[in-house]
């Protein structure tokens, strides 16, 4: 699993384990976008919008924060 939280933008990202960019169906609502393997129908990211707003802040906190807004976070596959 892979995730951080951007506080500048109020975005979360997480991705699970098997995200595949060429299996990635994306469904859009109206608070995120949905990540889904195109074959199985398995969640395999979310991109959650107003962040803060929506989920736990101890779960934003525990993970997802990065350190600075100047740092690159580098994701790594699954």
């Amino acid at each position: 699993m892979d995730g951080h939280y951007d506080r500048l933008t109020d975005i979360a990202w997480l991705r699970l384990g098997g995200w595949d960019e060429d299996r990635v169906r994306v469904q859009r609502t109206p608070s995120a976008l949905i990540e889904r393997d195109r074959s199985t129908g398995r969640l395999l990211g979310l991109e959650c919008w107003e962040a803060g707003r929506r989920l736990p802040p101890e779960l934003l906190e525990a993970r997802f924060v990065a350190p600075r807004h100047d740092v690159a976070i580098e994701r790594q596959p699954a």
